[in-house]
């Protein structure tokens, strides 16, 4: 009885060995690409709440794995929502690394989930997801802008302004940002004139060097100079509206210290503006404080 346990023991043993061998070298041979998200100024690295229509960027970092080299041949992007899928984007290619950025803006409020796969040569894979809340904009939302510094034609720095970012940019910059740009400052020697804020649509006939080539001229409209506006008090959309009514304009003109217009965007959002300094000349610049319909 003693050596037929005995037997049976090594037989055991003997039987488990193959089974750890296979674990092990199962665990060796997993070896998957790394993927992570960019997380800086601008991106969405982890699960975020924006709204309606308000672009995001998600960075991807993908790399091969260290221990297997083994090359990254696809990169696929999916959006889901509710029941639906969708592929973004699907790209196949042979590197080391996969660096991208997508600009995301979802319009529809609902909850969505973005899936970010990356594979090997070797069949290894990675995922990894974000959960993306929008929620709707409400009428009475605002976004504010201070001191945004605007400069004259003849100047360096930026002359072109967007009011759903609140960014400046340059002439270059101006063009490949075009589908969002509201207005362009510029300086006028005639004293009817002075300073005063352009539509890209009325730049193409009156400041064509400037808007030369965009692939998109929006077509703000603005309202007159406003009067006894307290420009501190405006705090909703609504605001906005009571005060920005009928806008018809091209351009805001002789603008100075203390002047407050109204504007409408292309997209239809009103917005309020303050001049809060000025050099007044074809090389000085313009601030402003604007207020904008989210």
């Amino acid at each position: 009885m003693k050596k037929i346990s005995s037997l049976l023991a090594i037989m055991m043993m003997l039987l488990a060995i193959p089974a750890i061998f296979t674990s092990c070298k199962d665990d060796e041979e997993s070896n998957p690409p790394t993927l992570a998200f960019e997380a800086g100024t601008g991106y969405v690295s982890s699960n975020a709440t924006v709204n309606a229509n308000e672009a995001f960027t998600v960075g991807v970092r993908a790399t091969a794995n260290a221990t297997s080299n083994s090359k990254l041949v696809n990169f696929k992007f999916e959006l889901v929502s509710g029941s639906e899928r969708k592929i973004m984007h699907d790209s196949t290619f042979s590197s080391s690394t996969y660096l991208v950025d997508y600009p995301i803006t979802l319009s529809t409020a609902g909850t969505y989930t973005l899936y970010f796969t990356v594979k090997d040569k070797a069949g290894e894979s990675t995922e990894k997801t974000l959960t993306i809340t929008v929620k709707a904009a409400t009428v009475d939302e605002i976004n504010a802008y201070t001191a945004k510094i605007l400069a004259a034609q003849d100047a360096s720095g930026g002359s072109a302004f967007a009011s759903t970012t609140g960014a400046v940019f340059t002439k270059a910059d101006a063009k490949t940002n075009a589908a969002i740009v509201d207005f362009i400052y510029y300086y006028s020697t005639t004293a009817s004139t002075g300073a005063e804020m352009i539509s890209p649509k009325y730049a193409q006939t009156n400041y064509s060097t400037y808007v030369s080539g965009w692939s998109v001229l929006n077509e703000t409209k603005f309202t007159g100079l406003l009067t006894s506006v307290d420009f501190a008090a405006i705090a909703t959309g609504a605001d906005i509206a009571a005060l920005v009514t009928n806008p018809s304009n091209d351009r805001a003109t002789t603008l100075v210290v203390g002047s407050t217009f109204g504007f409408k965007t292309a997209a239809g959002k009103l917005a309020v503006a303050k001049v809060t300094a000025l050099s007044g000349t074809t090389a000085g610049s313009i601030t402003i404080d604007v207020k904008v319909q989210k």
